[in-house]
């Protein structure tokens, strides 16, 4: 699971780095760092407008070095991968990169039946019943294998109930 912010707009630690590196050079990022560190807002407003005034096409430039990180962060991702995007990405651009096993989670929310709450109460128990708590697990597991979660977070999931039923052993 990758949880957004995927894109490297700024790089404070090598300033050369990120998206604004690569397109004015890490003088004038040094420069952008100091100038957010310090909290000169003003001054850092009008350095900024300066840098994406002497582009001619700013969005162009952009969107060229954020579907470049794109094309190498997805490409180095194993399937099953579930991504979500963060304040900074660019979700509308990552159907480019789509391929087997890689889930493009957006704007989604996921939830899971009783039979997980239910199957949770009846491991805490003192002493829980194998055969109820196999029942359950199967029925959880039909649930993220083919339920509304099956393309999303299902496998995820499904690793972390193996998981479990190892740990209290009764898989």
């Amino acid at each position: 699971m990758v949880l957004g912010d995927l894109i490297d707009f700024v790089d404070y630690h090598d300033h050369g780095g990120g998206i604004l590196g690569a397109v004015f050079g890490a003088e004038r990022v040094s420069e952008f760092a100091e100038l957010r560190r310090n909290h000169r807002g003003p001054e850092l407003g009008a350095y900024v407008r300066s840098l994406w005034a002497s582009l001619d096409d700013p969005r162009s430039v952009v969107k060229e070095a954020v579907l470049e990180q794109y094309s190498e962060l997805f490409a180095a991702m194993t399937a099953p991968t579930y991504a979500i995007a963060g304040n900074v990405d660019e979700p509308g651009l990552w159907s480019e990169f789509a391929r087997s096993g890689l889930h493009f989670v957006d704007g989604e929310t996921v939830e899971i039946e009783w039979t997980a709450r239910e199957l949770c109460e009846v491991t805490q128990q003192e002493r829980p019943d194998p055969r109820r708590v196999r029942l359950l697990a199967r029925g959880l597991r039909a649930t993220l294998t083919t339920g509304t979660v099956a393309n999303t977070l299902g496998v995820v999931l499904l690793d972390g109930l193996d998981e479990a039923m190892q740990e209290a052993g009764v898989t």
